[in-house]
């Protein structure tokens, strides 16, 4: 029963959900939480953009007043973006299955090192080995995640007849062409961002 419901529920989410709704809160609670933290950082000193670092936000002893709000911030963002990992081995697992799946893998091992700085902010003080490397591996995660669910991505689409090279190429050297306005080229650039838009609902 638990494994139909969570099945149902992840052939719910559909990509322009986790694109128009979970992305953007994701960006919004964390950058939303850092900021909130930064204001009670610099609220007995002064200003200064060096100064506004994460491990400096998160740390219980550089902003004991204010860590707490980031650590929400971060270990939200992790959690927000979860559907997102399940979207991608869904519309993916049908190209490349292993490929997909590293890629899945990898990006949520990611997201589970971010919640988990969320959570362990009241013991990574500052910049100690544990919060460094706990930032590598989440960034790595993420990063290696996303290209290798990219590169699934690119192999169903050349072969559904849709190669990168040709597109832009195309794009290009029709932008060059004479009387080819500004708004125009702006409109084909817009053309391959909807074209190379990770999925499509």
């Amino acid at each position: 029963m638990i494994a139909q419901a969570c099945k149902g529920t992840v052939a719910r989410l559909t990509p322009r959900l986790v694109r128009r709704v979970f992305l953007p809160v994701s960006c919004a609670v964390f950058f939303g939480g850092l900021v909130m933290a930064s204001l009670v950082y610099f609220h007995r000193k002064p200003f200064h953009a060096g100064s506004a670092v994460i491990p400096d936000l998160a740390s219980p002893v550089d902003n004991p007043g204010g860590y707490g709000l980031a650590a929400v911030g971060i270990g939200a963002c992790g959690i927000l973006l979860i559907p997102a990992a399940a979207m991608f081995f869904v519309h993916l697992q049908v190209v490349r299955l292993k490929l997909a799946f590293a890629g899945t893998t990898l990006f949520a091992a990611g997201l589970a090192v971010t919640i988990a700085i969320g959570f362990l902010a009241p013991v990574t003080l500052d910049y100690t080995p544990l919060h460094v490397h706990l930032a590598f591996a989440a960034f790595i995660g993420v990063c290696l995640g996303t290209l290798l669910c990219l590169i699934v991505l690119a192999i169903s689409r050349r072969a559904a007849g849709r190669s990168a090279g040709a597109l832009v190429g195309k794009i290009r050297t029709s932008s060059m062409a004479p009387g080819f306005s500004p708004a125009s080229r702006c409109g084909s650039g817009c053309s391959v961002w909807t074209a190379w838009r990770p999925f499509e609902s």
